[in-house]
């Protein structure tokens, strides 16, 4: 892995994934997403993956050639795949907008720099689709996704709350 200067532009470019590399990101993605349904919605594990699964095929029921869906490979310098990012572009009305879905940073490239610099380039891609913003659901518990988007300008615009009613808990007064 390659050594960056603190405030250096890492040599970043986002790329077409690969068929190899969608078979292996997309069960990763679903993984993750079963992962934090099952801990948000405090349900069982195949509960989740059965979520997942459907939440998966709704957006991708062509996987790499689903209209409207970017499947991106981050690239570091050369060659080194260093994460993946799935973006689409919504229409409502006449207005356009881009849609994170997924951006995963291989955890070895994590607080380099990387995701910064992989939105940056985003942002660069979707202005040449003539979308009006972009948008994204970040889980609240994930604190250091929650401080990278907020220091790019991305604000909060809905928000899903939940109280816990487990026995013993005290009620609000």
């Amino acid at each position: 892995m390659m050594k960056m200067r603190i405030g250096q532009t890492p040599p970043l470019r986002l790329v077409q994934m690969t068929e190899s590399q969608f078979r292996i990101w997309s069960s990763q993605s679903i993984e993750r997403y079963a992962l934090e349904k099952m801990r948000v919605m405090r349900c069982t594990r195949a509960e989740a993956e059965r979520i997942a699964q459907r939440a998966f095929e709704a957006r991708m029921p062509h996987g790499l050639s689903s209209a409207d869906n970017f499947l991106r490979a981050i690239i570091y310098g050369a060659d080194t795949v260093v994460g993946f990012l799935w973006y689409c572009i919504r229409n409502a009305g006449d207005r356009r907008s881009a849609f994170i879905v997924d951006l995963i940073v291989d955890d070895d490239w994590r607080r380099k720099g990387i995701g910064y610099h992989t939105m940056l380039l985003l942002e660069e891609a979707v202005r040449e689709l003539e979308v009006e913003s972009i948008g994204l659901h970040v889980f609240g518990a994930n604190t250091p996704a929650r401080a990278l988007y907020a220091s790019l300008g991305y604000e909060v615009v809905d928000a899903f709350m939940e109280k816990g009613l487990s026995r013993g808990a005290p009620r609000a007064r």
